[in-house]
């Protein structure tokens, strides 16, 4: 019986905070739902030039920071390339 009251205590307990939680909620009236849906769409707004902006400062710096090195790399395995050819037969 203590290994029943053991699985099922904690199952009362969240069940009877649920109960509680919803009896303290209420429904927002129509002033609050607009002004909290107006803040969310101008958070939604702000991360979004943030990201933008991010992206955009960020790609041209990528781009001179790690094209020398992909340059090198490409010609170091063209070269590779090139070494490791076998020569071609002529008739």
């Amino acid at each position: 019986m203590d290994a029943i009251d053991s699985v099922f205590d904690p199952l009362r307990e969240f069940a009877k905070d649920s109960v509680r939680l919803v009896k303290r909620c209420h429904k927002p009236d129509r002033k609050e739902f607009t002004k909290v849906a107006f803040r969310t769409a101008i958070g939604f707004v702000v991360m979004g030039f943030v990201g933008f902006f991010v992206k955009l400062i960020f790609t041209p710096l990528t781009t001179l920071l790690l094209d020398p090195v992909r340059l090198a790399f490409m010609l170091l395995t063209q070269q590779h390339r090139s070494r490791d050819k076998l020569p071609e037969i002529s008739n």
